[in-house]
């Protein structure tokens, strides 16, 4: 499932990781909840790479589809 990530994706799912540690390291309920929510921010940013990724490789294979049917 991890595999063919790009760098950005990776490099945020990674800083989300790092944060869920911080949040179980922490006693503090006010920083562990600062924590998790940083990390659920990190995930949604993964997420928005990820999307943009699909939508420009689909949008690049419909543009080389067209292209090569009209020649």
């Amino acid at each position: 499932m991890l595999t063919n990530l790009s760098q950005d994706v990776t490099d945020c799912l990674q800083h989300a990781a790092e944060c869920d540690m911080q949040a179980v390291r922490t006693n503090d309920p006010a920083a562990k909840k600062d924590f998790l929510d940083l990390a659920a921010r990190w995930r949604r940013l993964a997420e928005s790479y990820q999307y943009t990724e699909r939508l420009t490789g689909f949008l690049g294979n419909r543009k080389a589809a067209g292209e090569s049917s009209s020649q």
